[in-house]
Parts: C-alpha cells; structure tokens; sequence
C-alpha cells in the first residue's frame, strides 16, 4: 500500500486514502480476543474503519 501511494504522490495526487482489506480478524482466536481487549478505544469487528458503515 505505501509504495502504491508513493507512485500516487509523485504523480501529483493531494491525498491518499488506503484501505487493507486481505485479512478478517476472528473473534474466536485467542490473539483476536486478547487484541480487542487491549483496545483504548470503542471497537466494533463489524463497523468499516474507513466509512463508519456495516461492513
């Protein structure tokens, strides 16, 4: 993703917005739960970080 916004800037364009979308996190693994719980912050699995819509 970096170095396609790289490419993208040095084209020109103002801003770059990337969005990973190649891995689910499974609220049934361990390191899944351990990680959400660690949150500082409200999390939802379910609510896209990007539009703030149901993914």
């Amino acid at each position: 993703m970096q170095s396609a916004s790289a490419v993208l800037k040095a084209a020109g364009v103002d801003q770059v917005t990337g969005l990973s979308v190649a891995r689910w996190l499974d609220p049934g693994g361990e390191p899944t739960k351990l990680f959400i719980e660690g949150l500082k912050e409200n999390f939802d699995p379910d609510v896209c970080p990007y539009t703030g819509t149901h993914c």
